[in-house]
């Protein structure tokens, strides 16, 4: 994952809108981490990195456990990302 972050703050401008998706939630028996300690390495990911333009962004990062095999919070999430790129306009 680090190597796409970076790849982020590279290339984009400004303070990128990140969508983070956790695919296959429907596999629960094989979840490995908890979405609290991916919410916890990104922002400490992102505080070492001098990442966002203004601190306060590091906190509004958009996370969703997302299922295509049941349908699950795949359009909530680009709903979501898309509400948020229009709100930069």
């Amino acid at each position: 994952m680090e190597f796409w972050l970076d790849e982020i703050k590279d290339y984009a401008d400004g303070d990128p809108e990140i969508l983070l998706l956790g695919n296959k939630s429907d596999l629960y028996n094989l979840k490995e981490i908890d979405l609290e300690e991916v919410k916890v390495y990104l922002l400490n990911f992102f505080r070492g990195r001098n990442f966002f333009q203004k601190a306060s962004h590091m906190y509004d990062l958009t996370f969703f456990e997302v299922s295509a095999k049941e349908n699950k919070n795949i359009l909530e999430a680009f709903l979501c990302f898309s509400e948020k790129l229009c709100e930069k306009k």
